[in-house]
């Protein structure tokens, strides 16, 4: 038993020291090898990315993974906004008196309605997109969205003036031509704001103040569709006459087609003066109970054979009689003074979100 019992505590002790030298050895070993591949991996890793404190290590080396198909899929036009962009402000409100409430500059500035000019806007104040391209029968050939802001004083100016000229400054109105106060005043009027088109009017020591614009338009401005979505105040006194008008001035008997045409304290009509007339009450009438002070879309359709006037997508009458057939050009035309001239308190806005003209197909 004795000899078992010496026999047993050799191999044990054994044991430990094979174990002890085994540990020793391994020691030996990692002190060597653990500098080596510390220096490799120095060498071939490179500096830790910086700026990227917000990711964790997955998503660094899950971004370095993406083939160059999948980033090229990723990239934005330089035209296409990302969705949700509201970087153009909601249309203007109306005050209590029932003016629209003065436009506020997008950068400060303490005038009226103006903006500074080059901010861009991106959404449609009215609720209702421009519409862009062709339609059946008609080829778009004009198309503004007033999405650069311009102050008042500057328009149409360097931004506008390759699409508009006006009647300058000072130039009578159709009552100021009869010998009333109103005058057309573009640079105290006219301005751009939050994607609209403002037309201030007011008085100024006496003289009623409004403006009136022609798109610059492509071809021989014989027949098309000319289309223009709208708004404005209650303002007794001042009127819109939208109109084409002959292109060599001779009146009536070339004609004279207006939509929309109306006080602004009125209800909205369209007029179409006959070929051939002989006075200017030679004409078709339509009328409809809408006043401006909801947004609307006014399109006039020209062609040979009709003068189509329509509403909100819906027609108020069709002239097929002693169409004008002559070249027109397009007048955006506001004036006071017919046959009232406006209290000198009266002021407040037209607000144009958009213009479109298309030539037939």
């Amino acid at each position: 038993m004795q000899h078992l019992g010496f026999g047993n505590w050799t191999r044990r002790k054994i044991w430990r020291i094979f174990v002890a030298l085994v540990t020793i050895v391994a020691c030996i070993i990692a002190s060597i090898v653990t500098p080596r591949l510390l220096s490799f991996n120095a060498m071939t890793s490179g500096p830790a990315p910086t700026g990227n404190s917000g990711l964790t290590q997955r998503a660094i080396i899950s971004s370095t993974s993406v083939s160059s198909k999948s980033v090229n899929a990723l990239q934005i036009s330089p035209h296409q906004l990302p969705s949700g962009n509201t970087s153009k402000p909601a249309q203007t409100g109306k005050n209590q008196a029932g003016t629209a409430a003065q436009p506020t500059a997008t950068t400060g500035g303490s005038t009226a309605g103006t903006a500074s000019a080059g901010n861009t806007a991106t959404a449609d104040p009215s609720g209702q997109a421009i519409p862009n391209g062709d339609l059946a029968g008609w080829r778009q050939i004009f198309a503004e969205d007033f999405n650069t802001n311009v102050p008042a004083g500057s328009f149409p100016g360097s931004i506008y003036g390759n699409e508009f000229t006006t009647y300058a400054d000072g130039t009578p109105d159709t009552a100021g031509q009869q010998g009333a106060p109103s005058r057309y005043y573009p640079s105290k009027v006219a301005s751009v704001s939050n994607g609209l088109l403002d037309l201030y009017l007011h008085t100024e020591n006496g003289t009623p103040m409004a403006a009136a614009f022609l798109p610059k338009l492509q071809g021989n401005h014989l027949y098309g569709k000319y289309t223009i979505r709208f708004r404005a105040d209650n303002l007794p006194g001042f009127k819109t006459a939208w109109l084409l008008w002959p292109d060599d001035n001779i009146w009536p008997s070339h004609g004279e087609i207006d939509f929309p045409e109306n006080g602004l304290d009125g209800t909205i009509n369209a007029f179409m003066h006959h070929l051939g007339a002989s006075s200017g009450n030679d004409q078709d009438t339509y009328t409809t109970s809408a006043n401006d002070q909801s947004w609307h879309t006014t399109s006039i359709e020209w062609t040979p054979n009709s003068v189509n006037f329509i509403l909100d997508g819906q027609s108020i009458g069709t002239s097929t009689t002693r169409i004008p057939n002559g070249p027109m050009h397009w007048v955006i035309q506001t004036e006071s003074c017919l046959p009232t001239c406006p209290a000198a308190s009266t002021a407040g806005y037209i607000q144009i979100d958009w213009i479109t003209a298309y030539t037939p197909a």
